[in-house]
């Protein structure tokens, strides 16, 4: 049954970060994320709500308490336009990907069949809200049956329509071998001694070649845990059990708006599925819970800080050639112009010095310095204020 449509029409500010984050993050980011739902919806490893956080939004309904679940205790979405509970099969009777199925093979190409999987899913929760910026904020949860092993998590955003067939196969409804330019990625490591999350962009890698390239992690756009601490409740049973134990379940939470920087996008459908590895390319997949059919739009109006200072890309983006800046600053300043690639490293110097009041153009040619194409930074540091903005340089 196609589900309701969703649309979030945020607005989206410019990135305001003081260092850069590595594409993989890998510690325990539990917190309260100030959404609109009662008292923010809470990130700690748990299902319930006002717990351990008294007056918060979780999963599903505890008392005391003034806030209540996004689930009611049996599992129901208490709104099914903006919360999700996916079923998966677990044992000899679990819809399974094919053996020799990896991340390589095109959508389109997929098969599955039924069967045991060697890494096993039951439930995944899934709630869209937005904080109180208007982000549109991604939240979900997962089980996983076994702890034998380290499991690779996968959340993957599609601008295209996926549906699982009864022959077997795969519909992928994206352009390019499946997928679309900028779907996105999620990988949870599910380590309980390092667990980390990463995020990866389906590009064009070389002229009709395409894959995932890994980008950065806003700092402060994501939350994660884990129940390393004891077995979590869950009411309405995972794997035939009220309870989970130690190290059998995730929560994360993804700001989409701060993810996708000035990329206004929408997403049809969202896959969860197992994987042998952080490979984005040769990684075999394994379990998986049906694709979700949605209509999430997470647009951007890029606009500039209260304070009046701001970096915008002037040209196309992404660009095969030219990237033109525009600066702009509420009073003359010392500016230092910079970019860097994904890992971090800083890889050209576009201007220094101090700048006038008002609007400064400034251009950065990446065929000059030899740049392969791929994702890069552009930052603009002030004494007042560090702003960074994604650029894609095209083949």
């Amino acid at each position: 049954m196609a589900r309701p449509g969703l649309r979030f029409l945020p607005l989206l500010p410019a990135l305001v970060l003081t260092a850069f984050a590595p594409w993989v993050i890998a510690d325990t980011r539990s917190s309260v994320v100030p959404t609109t739902d009662p008292g923010g919806f809470e990130i700690e490893g748990d299902l319930l709500a006002n717990s351990p956080t008294l007056n918060t939004t979780d999963w599903v309904p505890h008392d005391p308490g003034t806030s209540t679940g996004v689930l009611t205790s049996g599992g129901t979405p208490v709104d099914p336009a903006h919360t999700f509970h996916l079923i998966d099969a677990y044992d000899n009777s679990d819809d399974v990907f094919s053996t020799g199925m990896t991340l390589a093979i095109m959508p389109s190409n997929w098969t599955w069949t039924t069967s045991l999987a060697a890494r096993d899913f039951n439930n995944g929760l899934l709630h869209l809200t937005t904080d109180q910026a208007g982000h549109t904020w991604l939240f979900c949860a997962l089980d996983r049956k076994s702890t034998s092993s380290t499991a690779f998590m996968s959340i993957e955003l599609l601008q295209g329509t996926l549906v699982k067939n009864a022959d077997h196969t795969f519909s992928a409804s994206g352009t390019q071998q499946g997928r679309t330019v900028d779907d996105v990625l999620l990988t949870f490591v599910f380590d309980p001694t390092s667990p980390s999350l990463s995020a990866a962009r389906w590009i064009e890698l070389s002229p009709g070649s395409f894959g995932f390239s890994p980008f950065s992690l806003p700092p402060n756009a994501f939350t994660f845990a884990i129940n390393s601490a004891g077995a979590v409740d869950v009411p309405f049973g995972s794997f035939g059990n009220p309870t989970l134990p130690t190290n059998q379940f995730v929560e994360l939470g993804v700001d989409l708006v701060a993810l996708l920087d000035q990329s206004p996008i929408t997403f049809q459908s969202i896959f969860i599925y197992m994987r042998s590895s952080t490979s984005t390319s040769s990684a075999a997949i394994s379990d998986f819970i049906a694709p979700l059919p949605l209509n999430v739009r997470v647009a951007g109006v890029e606009q500039a800080p209260a304070d009046g200072y701001d970096l915008r890309i002037a040209s196309s983006n992404p660009s095969s050639g030219r990237v033109e800046l525009e600066l702009r600053l509420p009073a003359e300043s010392r500016v230092d112009l910079r970019v860097f690639d994904l890992a971090g490293r800083e890889v050209g110097r576009i201007a220094s010095g101090v700048f006038p009041a008002g609007r400064t153009r400034a251009t950065w040619q990446p065929s000059r310095q030899r740049r392969p194409a791929g994702l890069y930074f552009v930052r603009m540091n002030t004494p007042a204020r560090t702003i960074v903005r994604r650029v894609e340089i095209l083949p």
